[in-house]
């Protein structure tokens, strides 16, 4: 079964503060040559929340039809949920619309979540991490992460990773526009593997 990535169009900005979990508003159309049937990747909906990705994908010339696809990477391998799976993982076949729709989602994901089920001001609030401002060197790893509820960005920081010694070590700061640092986790370096975070944050930054 033959498919191909004919466009991608509506191509916006990709925003961050005040409204996270948005990434770049663009549709990508993947064009079914075997059945004629168009799929619609809506990737400003692509997300990760802790091992889960998902995507609204449409169907046919006017996108009348529409599910949200989830993928899951277990031992190397890729899982699918999509409209024939009826709710169950099935595993994502090299020759398949499911691999078509999976690799333009990993291509286009821009926020992952961290859901560890915290809570501020009684509000439900969750950890986004920013692929975009992904910074990597030979010495040092930066990426910006942003804590936020339903209704507003609680905390933003810039975290920083380097290993030493065959260990990773990190620190983050709260920066201020026009200002120092608000807010840090100190001077000193500390063990990655101290904090859940911290090694969630790196994991993801080494995978991408």
């Amino acid at each position: 079964m033959k498919k191909k990535i004919l466009a991608a169009i509506f191509s916006g900005l990709v925003l961050w503060g005040g409204s996270y979990g948005i990434s770049s508003a663009q549709e990508v159309l993947i064009h079914d040559q075997q059945y004629g049937a168009p799929y619609w990747i809506m990737t400003e909906t692509i997300s990760q929340t802790n091992n889960v990705i998902t995507a609204d994908v449409g169907y046919g010339q006017n996108k009348s039809r529409k599910h949200t696809y989830k993928f899951m990477q277990k031992d190397n391998v890729w899982y699918c949920q999509n409209p024939g799976s009826w709710n169950k993982w099935v595993k994502v076949e090299a020759i398949s619309s499911d691999n078509d729709i999976l690799y333009v989602v990993l291509q286009n994901l821009r926020n992952i979540v961290l859901d560890y089920g915290e809570t501020v001001g009684n509000l439900h609030a969750k950890w986004y991490v920013d692929l975009n401002s992904l910074q990597k060197a030979d010495k040092e790893i930066k990426i910006r992460v942003g804590l936020a509820t339903e209704h507003y960005d609680v905390k933003d920081r810039h975290y920083h990773f380097m290993k030493a010694n065959d260990k990773w070590l990190f620190r983050w700061n709260t920066p201020a526009a026009g200002k120092h640092d608000t807010e840090s986790s100190g001077s000193v370096w500390q063990n990655v593997a101290t904090e859940r975070l911290a090694n969630d944050i790196l994991y993801i930054a080494l995978s991408h």
